[in-house]
């Protein structure tokens, strides 16, 4: 599966996911959750910044203390670079609902 395509307007997502951890980690929605992500919450609750990357996108330091939100951004890979602790939220869209809707 790949990312190529184009999803437009408002849709209600029916994919969602917490990530409670700390340290690195790769999150890949199509392969781990058979979904497409469209939004984006990282907490960080450390005391030292952590790096997050979005499918391969410039990478975004979050301070400690901080949050990071993306809104309405299709992406299937997140990259998170971290020694400390983090939550982490992801919504989008189930590739099963992508077919019947007819975007893939």
């Amino acid at each position: 599966m790949s990312l190529d395509i184009i999803i437009r307007g408002e849709i209600i997502r029916d994919f969602h996911t917490t990530i409670i951890n700390g340290g690195n980690q790769t999150i890949d929605t199509l392969k781990q959750f058979n979904a497409v992500g469209l939004d984006f919450y990282i907490r960080n609750t450390g005391a030292a910044a952590l790096t997050v990357r979005l499918s391969g996108q410039a990478a975004v330091t979050v301070d400690a203390g901080d949050v990071y939100t993306l809104n309405g951004i299709q992406f299937d890979r997140i990259d998170i670079i971290s020694v400390v602790n983090y939550d982490c939220q992801i919504f989008g869209l189930k590739y099963t609902t992508l077919k019947r809707m007819r975007i893939v």
